[in-house]
């Protein structure tokens, strides 16, 4: 993963509700039902992820809206753009409690917990 984005990333994820966290498929939310049909939590969400990329808060606003153009959230109808993230969990989450631990492939479970803030330095 890119240097301080693991929090973000578990955060756009939880947010969103997309279950593809530990998914082993590349994930992007760009173009993506789960960003463009979220609700406002989720989007800002992902305006954050974006952020932590060094993309300029505009630039990723302009970049995420325009990848829903063709994005209709009454159907499953959506493509997908390619940017992947990837950590190895095990060590993002070394320093978190066994609650979190016991998560690993579980994103419901994760995003469950109150408080994942171990994972702010995980990148």
């Amino acid at each position: 993963c890119l240097d301080d984005c693991g929090a973000e990333w578990i955060a756009a994820h939880c947010a969103c509700d997309t279950g593809a966290l530990f998914a082993s498929y590349s994930y992007d939310f760009a173009g993506n039902a789960d960003y463009c049909c979220g609700d406002d939590t989720c989007q800002d969400a992902v305006l954050t992820l974006y952020s932590a990329f060094s993309m300029d808060a505009s630039d990723a606003n302009t970049y995420l809206t325009s990848s829903c153009a063709d994005v209709y959230c009454d159907y499953s109808s959506y493509s997908y753009y390619s940017m992947s993230i990837s950590y190895s969990f095990g060590s993002c989450v070394s320093n978190c409690s066994d609650d979190v631990l016991a998560t690993e492939g579980d994103q419901d479970a994760l995003c469950a917990l109150d408080d994942i803030s171990c994972t702010d330095d995980c990148g």
